[in-house]
């Protein structure tokens, strides 16, 4: 689990987690065009404790960002 940002404001912070590559997955924006070969589960986890996953995977957090944007 890696610690990608904090937002002080919100009270919570993005975290994301590297997966295996599986035949048949890919970025759910890119579709893992941009060539770096891995997979992040991506989560926003609360200063109370609350976690949410994503329902998606993504290559990047520029993925992501563009795709919740």
């Amino acid at each position: 689990m890696t610690l990608m940002k904090r937002d002080p404001f919100a009270r919570e912070e993005l975290h994301r987690t590297e997966l295996p590559r599986h035949i048949g997955l890919g970025c759910e924006w890119c579709d893992g065009r941009n060539g770096n070969g891995k997979l992040y589960e991506y989560f926003v986890e609360t200063d109370g404790g609350t976690k949410t996953i994503d329902n998606h995977l993504f290559c990047s957090a520029d993925c992501r960002e563009s795709y919740y944007a």
